[in-house]
C-alpha cells in the first residue's frame, strides 16, 4: 500500500508541475515566433547529446551506486570533478566553434546550461532513491515556475530570441542545483578516488554510446523536417515534443516511486504484480494526458503552430514506450548490463532512419516523422525487454514466465 501512496505523491508533483507547463505553452508560443522556437528546439537537440556526456550517466548510476556501494560520498565527488573538466572541455569546444562560424558569443549559454542542469539532474536521482519525495517535488515545481518566470521577462524585456530562452532556464536550473545540494549527501569529507572511475566508467561507456542513437531516436526528426520543411515546422514538432515532455515528466514519476522498491529487491521486478501494476498505471496516466491535449490542445497555442495537436498525440504513442523502456533499463542498470540498452537502442535508432531516408512522404514529413519516432521507441522497448526478462528467467529458474510474487 505504501509504495502506491509513493505514486500518488509522485503524481501530485508531476500534476502541478504539468499545469505550470501548459500555462507556459501558450505564453512562449506568444512571446517567440516559430523559427525562434526551432533554433531553440535544435539548441536542446545538443544538450540532449552534451548533458550525458558531461554528468557520465550520473542519474543513472548514483542510485545503483547508492543501493551497493559504501564509498557513495567518494563515488559522487569523483563523478562531480570529472564532469566539471568534461564542461570546460566542451566549453572551449564551443568557444573555437563561435570563432569558426562567426555566431554569437551567447552560444556559450548552451555549455554552461547543459553542466547545470547535469548536476542538478544527478541529485534529483539521489532524492528520489532516498524518497525525499517532497524536497524532490519542490525543486521540480519550483523549476518550472522560475523558468517560466525568466523566460516572460527576458522574451518580453530583453529580446525574444532563442538565447533569451535558454538564459532563463539555465538561470532556474542554476537556482535549483543551490536547493538540492542542501538536501543531498554532502561530499566535502569525500575524496577523488581513481578506482572507483574504473566502475563508473564501465557502467556509463555503454550509456555514453547510446547517446547517438537516442539522439537518432528523440532528434534527428528536428534535423530532418529542418532539411526537408523549414523551421516553422521544426517550431511546431518542438512544441509537440515539448508537451510531450510534459506528459514523459508524469510517467517518470510513476517510475521514480518503484526504484527503491525495484533495487531493494530486483528480482521482484518482473512479478505480476509489480511489473503489472506499472504498465497499467504508466498506460492510464498517457491516456489521460492525450486526451487532456486532443480536447484542449488547440487553445494552448497561437494559430501559427496549426496542425501540432495530432503531431502530439502521434507522439504520446512513443512516449508511453519510453516510458515502460524504464522499467527494463531500470533491471539492466541494476545488473551492471548496460551494453543492452545501447544494442536495444542501436536497433530502434536503424529502424528510425532507414524508415526516414526510405519509406517516408518528404510532403507529409512532419507527422511522419512523429510516426517513425513511437515505432522506433517501441522497437527499443520490446528489444530491451527481451533481454532483461530472459535474463531474468534463466537466473531464476523459472518454469513460468512470470512469478506471483508481489
Amino acid at each position: 500500500m505504501l509504495k502506491y501512496i509513493t505514486v500518488i505523491k509522485y503524481l501530485a508533483v508531476s500534476f502541478i508541475q504539468l499545469i505550470v507547463g501548459f500555462i507556459s505553452i501558450p505564453i512562449i508560443t506568444h512571446l517567440m515566433p516559430p523559427a525562434e522556437l526551432g533554433k531553440f528546439g535544435l539548441m536542446m537537440g545538443v544538450s540532449v547529446i552534451l548533458i550525458p556526456l558531461i554528468s557520465l550517466c550520473a542519474e543513472s548510476y548514483l542510485p545503483v551506486a547508492k543501493s551497493k556501494s559504501k564509498h557513495f560520498p567518494d563515488i559522487k565527488k569523483s563523478i562531480y570533478v570529472l564532469s566539471f573538466v568534461l564542461f570546460l572541455f566542451f566549453f572551449g569546444v564551443t568557444f573555437f566553434f563561435i570563432i569558426d562560424k562567426s555566431v554569437s558569443w551567447l552560444l556559450l549559454l548552451l555549455p554552461l546550461f547543459c553542466w547545470v542542469r547535469a548536476i542538478r539532474v544527478a541529485q534529483q536521482s539521489e532524492l528520489i532513491y532516498d524518497e525525499k519525495v517532497s524536497v524532490f517535488g519542490v525543486s521540480n515545481i519550483g523549476l518550472s515556475v522560475l523558468t517560466l518566470f525568466f523566460s516572460v521577462v527576458f522574451l518580453k524585456y530583453i529580446n525574444n530570441d532563442s538565447y533569451s530562452r535558454l538564459f532563463a532556464m539555465a538561470l532556474a536550473e542554476f537556482l535549483v542545483l543551490i536547493l538540492c545540494m542542501k538536501h543531498v549527501q554532502s561530499i566535502k569529507s569525500s575524496n577523488f578516488d581513481f578506482s572507483e572511475m574504473k566502475l563508473i566508467f564501465k557502467f556509463s561507456f555503454p550509456l555514453l554510446l547510446s547517446l547517438f542513437p537516442a539522439w537518432v531516436i528523440n532528434e534527428y526528426g528536428k534535423v530532418f523536417v529542418s532539411d526537408n520543411g523549414s523551421l516553422v515546422l521544426v517550431g511546431i514538432l518542438t512544441v509537440s515534443l515539448q508537451i510531450s515532455a510534459f506528459q514523459l515528466q508524469i510517467n517518470a514519476a510513476v517510475n521514480n516511486s518503484f526504484l527503491k522498491i525495484i533495487y531493494s529487491d530486483i528480482d521482484k521486478m518482473y512479478s505480476i504484480k509489480l511489473f503489472g501494476s506499472i504498465i497499467l498505471i504508466l498506460l492510464f496516466t498517457t491516456s489521460i494526458g492525450a486526451f487532456f491535449i486532443y480536447v484542449l490542445g488547440e487553445k494552448l497555442v497561437s494559430a501559427e503552430y496549426e496542425g501540432f495537436v495530432s503531431i502530439t498525440m502521434i507522439l504520446f504513442i512513443g512516449v508511453f514506450f519510453q516510458s515502460t523502456a524504464s522499467v527494463p533499463a531500470l533491471y539492466a542498470n541494476h545488473i551492471g548490463k548496460t551494453s543492452w540498452r545501447l544494442y536495444s537502442l542501436c536497433l530502434g535508432a536503424l529502424v528510425s532512419i532507414v524508415l526516414l531516408h526510405f519509406f517516408i512522404d518528404l510532403s507529409q514529413s512532419l507527422k511522419q516523422v512523429s510516426y517513425v519516432y513511437a515505432l522506433s521507441m517501441a522497437v527499443y522497448f520490446i528489444t530491451l525487454l527481451i533481454m532483461t526478462f530472459t535474463f531474468h528467467v534463466k537466473k531464476n529458474n523459472f518454469a513460468k514466465p512470470f512469478s506471483f510474487k508481489s
